[in-house]
């Protein structure tokens, strides 16, 4: 009886870390999911800063495209990202 019970917890024990460890590597692949996402955002905007233009018109749609990869990225990652309402004027509390 008692070696069975000692079984037991060693297998909630092991159920536990394993479930541990399934979510610490899903929270890692989120975060480098966002990462990789990111980067496509980043690079727009570099290409955006050294363009040498002096056609407004041209740095608009280009910068327009890079809000329309960001907001993309959002609109994958919404249960992790939300936006905040400005108009609230609310204080986050720690």
């Amino acid at each position: 009886m008692e070696t069975a019970l000692a079984r037991a917890l060693n297998d909630l024990a092991l159920i536990r870390r394993r479930a541990a460890l399934d979510v610490s590597n899903a929270h890692m692949t989120a975060i480098a999911d966002l990462g990789k996402a990111l980067l496509a955002f980043k690079d727009a905007i570099e290409a955006a800063i050294t363009v040498d233009t002096r056609d407004v018109n041209a740095l608009r749609a280009g910068l327009e495209l890079a809000l329309l990869q960001l907001i993309a990225v959002l609109e994958r990652s919404r249960r992790r990202i939300h936006e905040l309402d400005t108009a609230q004027q609310t204080r986050v509390q720690p």
